[in-house]
Order: C-alpha cells, then sequence, then structure tokens
C-alpha cells in the first residue's frame, strides 16, 4: 500500500540521517541486519546517549549552588580548565568534520560550565558579577576561535591533554 511505503522511506531517510549511511539505512529497514550495520547503528545510538546524557550532566551542581547561593567549594580554575578541555574537543572534531555523535557532549558540558563559571563569579565574595560575565564572554570568544582560528596540529595537541 502507498502509506506503507512512505512509511518505509520516512524510516530509511531518518535512519540515513541518524547513520549517515544509506546503505545501512535501506538494510536496517528491510530487515537485514548485518554485523557491520548493528555496529554502525549500536555506535550512533550510544553516542547520541552520550549526549543526552551530557544536556544533564550539570545540572544538579547548577542547582546546587543556585539553592545554596554560594561558590564555597568550588574550583574556578578546574572549571575553566575543564571548559579549555572540552572546548578543544569541540574544535578538533568539528575541523575534523567529524559527525556530531562523536562529540555533542563536549558543547552541552562546556555551556553549562559556563553556567557554573558565571556562579561562582555570582556567589564568590571575592570575584565581581561583571567579572564573570566578562570570563564567561572571553571563554565564549576563545572557543570559536578555537573552531576556526587554531592549526588542527595545535587542536590536536589540546584533544590529546
Amino acid at each position: 500500500s502507498a502509506s506503507n511505503d512512505d512509511s518505509v522511506v520516512a524510516m530509511e531517510s531518518l535512519l540515513t540521517r541518524v547513520l549517515g549511511d544509506a546503505t545501512c539505512a535501506s538494510s536496517l529497514v528491510a530487515g537485514d541486519l548485518s554485523a557491520m550495520c548493528l555496529r554502525l547503528a549500536l555506535s550512533k545510538t550510544i553516542g547520541y546517549g552520550i549526549i543526552a546524557g551530557s544536556m544533564l550532566f550539570k545540572i544538579p551542581h547548577i542547582l546546587q549552588l543556585r539553592r545554596a547561593r554560594s561558590a564555597e567549594g568550588v574550583s574556578l580554575m578546574g572549571l575553566l580548565i575543564e571548559t579549555f578541555i572540552v572546548a578543544g574537543t569541540f574544535a578538533y572534531c568539528f575541523n575534523q568534520q567529524l559527525p556530531i555523535s562523536t562529540y555533542g557532549d563536549s558543547v552541552f558540558v562546556a555551556l553549562q560550565n559556563l553556567v557554573l563559571i558565571a556562579l561562582v563569579f555570582r556567589y564568590s565574595e571575592s570575584l565581581s558579577t561583571s567579572m564573570g560575565l566578562a570570563a564567561v564572554a572571553a571563554i565564549v570568544a576563545g572557543m570559536s576561535a578555537l573552531a576556526v582560528a587554531v592549526p588542527l596540529p595545535y587542536l590536536a595537541m589540546i584533544q590529546a591533554s
């Protein structure tokens, strides 16, 4: 029937976008469960699952800081270093044109770290909120520069760290 054909085409189209491989998408929809296509599907599923988990990774920490209205015990330097590392991972993978399923988590971890950094400045007695906003803006600018301006060998060194 026409509606069955439409749903098969729609499923193949969706799987092609997710897997990045039209041949495997067609095979899987047809019920041909080759080892290569199953490995690809499993790999992509795990990658997207990690991205989904990374969206919530730092939320408890963010909520805890907001509830306590204090940054006591939070390492600003640790957050800055982690943000630099995940920005380097993003920039390297982006420049290599790797699938988003391999590095998408770094985007969400970096964004959540930026929120945490801003909160540390907001709730710290020795640091001002305006300094925090300036730091977040500088980090975002630095992350953008990493993605487009830093030569690949240097990105590879950052990503390997």
